[in-house]
């Protein structure tokens, strides 16, 4: 039941930032000027969308980790972002606390299925 709503949390979110990423653009940059650019949204919601498919068709201990660890490469590339410069911090960092927050879930899950197919 656990990976069907992170799935489905991600595929919601991939969903979103491709069809409207101006608005969430917007929505994590603040300030005028300081939103990512439309593609910058657009294909981070195209990789949070497939990561959330991947998971629906193989919900599996070895796909948990792995998207656990794209989230934290991700979380940890858009705190380099947030360190450079001001213009995209806000930005940045709401994209890092929400990898972070995506790859504890993802790793909760790989927990889980590690215990369950003991």
């Amino acid at each position: 039941m656990f990976a069907a709503g992170l799935a489905a949390a991600q595929c919601l979110t991939g969903t979103v930032m491709l069809g409207w990423p101006q608005p969430v653009g917007r929505a994590v940059g603040g300030a005028p000027g300081r939103a990512p650019a439309g593609w910058v949204v657009r294909v981070l919601g195209i990789r949070i969308l497939v990561q959330g498919v991947i998971l629906i068709a193989r919900p599996s201990r070895a796909v948990a980790l792995a998207s656990a660890g794209i989230d934290a490469v991700h979380g940890l590339s858009m705190l380099a972002v947030a360190a450079g410069g001001r213009r995209y911090r806000r930005a940045a960092l709401s994209s890092a606390a929400a990898a972070a927050l995506s790859a504890a879930a993802s790793a909760r899950l790989a927990r889980t299925a590690s215990r369950e197919h003991r």
